[in-house]
C-alpha cells in the first residue's frame, strides 16, 4: 500500500507540526529547523530534526509565555507515518520524503486567519 501526499497533508499530526514549524519560522526566524528538515532522508534523521525543532520552539515559546505545543501522540503519529514497516525499503525512504514534504508545505503556506487579515488590510487601504 503506497502512501499519498494528499493523505499526509490532511493528517492532523502533520498539520500540528507544520503549524509549529510555521510559527517557528515566522516568529523566531528558526531557519535551522527548516534546513534540517529539508535534508532528512531517514526515520532517525526525521526524529532528530523534529526533536530539535521542539527544543527550539519550547525555548522560544517559554520566553514568550506561549503554552501550546504538539502532543506526544502527534509526534508518534508523524513518526508512524514516516516509518511504514509494511513497505519495501525503497518506499520507506519515499514515505520519509513525503512526510517531510507535507510538513514543509504546511509551514510555508498561509493560514486562513492570515489570508483574512491581508484581505481586510487591503480593503481598508482603499
Amino acid at each position: 500500500m503506497s502512501i499519498e501526499l494528499s493523505q499526509l497533508f490532511s493528517d492532523e499530526a502533520i498539520r500540528e507540526f507544520g503549524s509549529l514549524l510555521r510559527t517557528s519560522l515566522r516568529e523566531n526566524n528558526d531557519y535551522a529547523s527548516l534546513i534540517e528538515l529539508e535534508y532528512v532522508e531517514s526515520v532517525v534523521a526525521l526524529s532528530e530534526a523534529l526533536k530539535k525543532l521542539l527544543r527550539r520552539y519550547d525555548s522560544f515559546a517559554n520566553h514568550k509565555g506561549w503554552l501550546w505545543r504538539p502532543s506526544t501522540q502527534s509526534y508518534e503519529r508523524v513518526m508512524d507515518l514516516a516509518s511504514r514497516s509494511d513497505l519495501p525499503a525503497d518506499q520507506q525512504t519515499n514515505a520519509v520524503r513525503l512526510v517531510r514534504a507535507a510538513l514543509i508545505s504546511h509551514a510555508l503556506t498561509y493560514s486562513p486567519a492570515q489570508i483574512k487579515y491581508q484581505k481586510e488590510e487591503k480593503n481598508g487601504r482603499k
